[in-house]
């Protein structure tokens, strides 16, 4: 440790040893080297001592010139005492700064945490948006009706969620809007569309001042293949040998009673990145974090287990 950025307490405590130390030089080594004084007596050389480390020099205890070992020792303890209050006062002055600059850290810290919540307070509904329709595609894919379940995403999405999500059957004709209206496909599509330039949107308002990470979180979610699945199975759909194509289902390779080498794993590790990004939001809000809401009932459409396909198999059934 440089000895200029010592604690300002470490050179008074220099500073009063230095005293004590040549008060008693004074006394042990030149009892009698002072004028009009027989014997210096131990208060007298503290006093002696205190009043030349000072610099104060009150010349009523007046050494004998003609001992230049004590002329010597008097220079020397001035010179201490000289450097000794030189780095107090550096010292205490860099103590000052650094706590100005602690507190203007701590302050700055403070709005940047306060304007972080407010960005991250307007990207909040957009997740809840998409986790809508994510909650939408559980109930499709769902075996059987139960009662309404209002569930943290962490504690929904695992091995037995990314299974559901890899039999959702694209071509199925019933959504929110009833059935015959449109595909699955069509609708998810659409929502998955919604969602990626409502991010574009935010990124381009917000990136400025957001933290690198939520800014390549974001960037990974809207660039992600998985969002892609319902449009590219439109396109078999709507392709030139649709009509000789079986309506299988590609997501359903990902589904864990598969295993193969470098077996896709695009579900899940989309709504891993979904998490992440949902845990930087709740981070902000901690009495109010993104819930997901499953109506598992068939009160409204789409129905219950309405969006259930058939797994891929491979080999002999």
């Amino acid at each position: 440790m440089k000895i200029t950025r010592q604690k300002p307490y470490v050179y008074g405590l220099s500073y009063a040893m230095a005293i004590l130390l040549f008060s008693g030089i004074y006394y042990f080594l030149f009892n009698s080297d002072f004028k009009d004084i027989p014997g210096i007596q131990l208060v007298q050389s503290l006093y002696f001592s205190i009043i030349t480390i000072s610099t104060l020099g009150f010349g009523d205890i007046i050494p004998r010139q003609e001992n230049h070992a004590l002329l010597l020792t008097i220079c020397t303890q001035v010179i201490i005492g000289i450097m000794l209050i030189g780095l107090f006062l550096n010292s205490l002055s860099h103590k000052m700064s650094d706590l100005k600059e602690a507190e203007l850290s701590a302050r700055q810290e403070l709005i940047n945490k306060e304007v972080l919540q407010k960005q991250l307070s307007i990207l909040k509904p957009i997740i809840i948006n998409h986790l809508e329709t994510i909650a939408e595609t559980f109930k499709i894919t769902s075996i059987a009706p139960a009662d309404t379940i209002v569930v943290r995403p962490c504690d929904l999405f695992n091995t037995s969620f990314f299974d559901q999500m890899s039999v959702q059957n694209f071509y199925s004709s019933e959504t929110r809007y009833g059935e015959g209206r449109m595909l699955w496909a069509n609708f998810i599509e659409s929502e998955h569309k919604t969602f990626i330039e409502k991010l574009e949107s935010y990124l381009v308002k917000f990136s400025a001042h957001l933290p690198i990470d939520i800014i390549e979180n974001i960037n990974h979610i809207q660039n992600h293949n998985y969002l892609q699945a319902a449009k590219i199975a439109l396109n078999l759909l709507n392709g030139p040998y649709a009509d000789s194509l079986p309506r299988f289902l590609m997501l359903s390779i990902e589904h864990s009673s598969h295993s193969f080498p470098d077996k896709p794993n695009s579900i899940s590790d989309y709504h891993g990145s979904l998490l992440k990004l949902i845990s930087r939001v709740d981070i902000s809000f901690p009495d109010n974090p993104i819930m997901m809401t499953l109506h598992l009932t068939n009160g409204t459409a789409p129905r219950v287990g309405s969006g259930i396909g058939e797994i891929i198999r491979f080999g002999r059934t």
